[in-house]
């Protein structure tokens, strides 16, 4: 029974693996639950009596909202695997109230001690298995900051072409150029740049 407990923590950990490569790195960028939460959010977003002041905030919101799902589902899903084993499996640091409390209590606790890689070490698994369990949690935190880093990294670029595009329509429809100008060796480089621009910022946004 243990292990099947144990086995719903991992279940729970891969399915937010699966989701982050998903989203972050598979060709597609479809994954499963984020993109749930990103459309929920955009479809409320519509409802709202403000709905310009909104919308600008809703990308950020989703982004945060995702990474925090991720985080949690993550967390709960090893503190699960660590649940059924606890206190008899760990040893707590003299003085702690920490075997005192619920078994699901302390596991959370180990969970977030050790993804945020802290490594406090007043709840220390005697487990061989877990003693080995206990270091993959911490690179997969590490693995989740990284992603998460990441990702900022890559959005906020995409963001800035695409407002350097909006500004660049808008000054040529502002100029109000004539085909004559624009049929000739210049308006082709011209034409041909703001083409290649647009399927930038459309692969960005796929």
């Amino acid at each position: 029974m243990e292990w099947l407990v144990s086995l719903v923590g991992v279940g729970l950990v891969l399915a937010a693996l699966r989701d982050l490569f998903h989203t972050l790195w598979h060709p597609t960028r479809h994954g499963g639950l984020s993109r749930l939460v990103m459309t929920a959010l955009w479809r409320l977003a519509r409802h709202v009596r403000a709905r310009r002041r909104v919308v600008g905030l809703v990308g950020p919101l989703a982004m945060v909202t995702v990474i925090g799902m991720w985080a949690v589902i993550i967390i709960l899903g090893w503190a699960i695997v660590y649940w059924p084993y606890m206190p008899e499996a760990f040893t707590f640091t003299p003085g702690s109230k920490a075997a005192q409390q619920s078994a699901l209590l302390d596991s959370v606790y180990l969970s977030l001690v050790t993804i945020a890689t802290l490594g406090l070490g007043d709840v220390v698994s005697t487990e061989g298995w877990l003693r080995l369990v206990s270091p993959l949690e911490a690179l997969i935190g590490f693995v989740l900051l990284t992603a998460t880093v990441s990702w900022m990294l890559e959005i906020y670029p995409a963001l800035t072409r695409r407002r350097v595009l909006a500004i660049r329509l808008a000054l040529l429809r502002g100029s109000n150029p004539t085909a004559g100008q624009l049929d000739c060796a210049v308006g082709a480089l011209l034409l041909d740049s703001l083409a290649t621009d647009i399927v930038r910022v459309r692969i960005d946004f796929t």
